[in-house]
């Protein structure tokens, strides 16, 4: 079992993930570094990192306020809104910056391997967790390709173990500060058919089930300035913090560092600097629903791909416009319903 993994999971999806993402800019946190040993254990936060990032943004702030922040976010994540005040601290609706939306190179971006969420005996190990400013807002979940276990493909039994996860109040912390969940067998996307079998998607958090969305990408052109070619220093480098060096020899490994791999072409839609973002400030929102026993329940949607591109399209041709200098345009203003809805929180 353990040699088949090396020589699929391993070789095909995470490792060229981790390695991808690196292409896109974002620094690669080995298992054993200060970093990863000196987060806080109750929800993952790189304390260091967080600290200095913090404080940077808050200059006006001390080290009392830092640690007071702190033990803030940990009681808040504690409560049972799916994360919604954290979430209000993260868009800076509590004064406090921990993002700096509008300068995207003054944040840091982060990615470590199997980083473990523990809680007493309960734990799970997400496969790719994603730090902006050492807050790990996301998480990426692969695959084994065409694995079929008990009916399911990878991608279906991995949407049934994040919904175990959201249903488990230990897990609560983890599941509150996390802002979007991805998930890939880095197949193609099974063109006709409704159930998500294969392919790579994403998420928010939930109470329980969540809605999980396909990123089929319209727009390449966005983003391919942001990849970068990668060095034998950084492959090695992570090979051998994980401990697989052995791999870089095997020409699956070679062929899916390819940037135009499914799950590397998803990394790329989703997780450019600018976009992720972009998502994280505008794409989630909060709303209340009517469940299945006609109670109201609190809801977080994350936003489909067509919403974002009518939104980018709708930007472009604001562009359009205000470059024509048409009298007594200076600015067009654009509103989504999507995006109306996103402030009511």
């Amino acid at each position: 079992m353990k040699r088949q993994k090396d020589f699929s999971e391993l070789t095909r999806v995470q490792i060229p993930a981790a390695l991808h993402l690196m292409r896109m800019g974002y620094t690669y946190l080995p298992r054993n570094g200060k970093e990863i040993a000196e987060r806080d254990p109750d929800t993952n936060i790189l304390v260091s990192v967080f600290k200095e990032q913090f404080l940077k943004f808050n200059n006006y702030l001390t080290e009392y306020d830092f640690e007071r922040e702190l033990a803030n976010i940990k009681l808040e994540l504690d409560q049972n809104d799916l994360g919604r005040s954290f979430f209000k601290r993260l868009q800076g609706q509590e004064d406090a910056i921990y993002i700096d939306w509008e300068h995207p190179e003054a944040n840091t971006f982060h990615l470590a391997l199997e980083v473990t969420c523990q809680n007493g005996q309960d734990e799970f190990r997400p496969d790719i967790v994603i730090f902006v400013n050492g807050l790990p807002l996301s998480y990426i979940e692969v695959k084994q390709p065409n694995a079929i276990r008990d009916g399911k493909t990878g991608i279906q039994s991995e949407q049934d173990r994040t919904r175990y996860r959201f249903e488990n109040r230990k897990f609560r912390r983890f599941n509150n500060i996390t802002q979007l969940i991805s998930l890939s067998d880095n197949l193609a996307y099974i063109s006709g058919q409704g159930q998500q079998k294969q392919g790579s998607y994403y998420g928010s958090n939930a109470y329980s089930k969540t809605k999980f969305n396909a990123f089929k990408e319209e727009r390449e052109e966005d983003f391919l300035h942001s990849l970068a070619t990668l060095t034998e220093e950084q492959i090695d480098f992570v090979l051998e913090d994980m401990k697989r060096f052995a791999l870089k020899s095997q020409p699956e490994f070679t062929t899916n560092l390819n940037p135009d791999t499914p799950c590397n072409s998803f990394l790329s839609s989703l997780y450019q600097k600018e976009r992720l973002l972009f998502m994280l400030r505008f794409g989630l929102v909060y709303v209340e629903e009517e469940s299945k026993d006609d109670q109201m329940q609190l809801q977080k949607h994350v936003m489909r791909y067509p919403q974002y591109l009518r939104h980018v399209l709708s930007k472009k041709q604001s562009q359009k416009v205000s470059r024509k200098g048409l009298s007594g345009i200076h600015k067009v203003q654009v509103r989504l319903p999507w995006l109306s809805s996103i402030f009511a929180i």
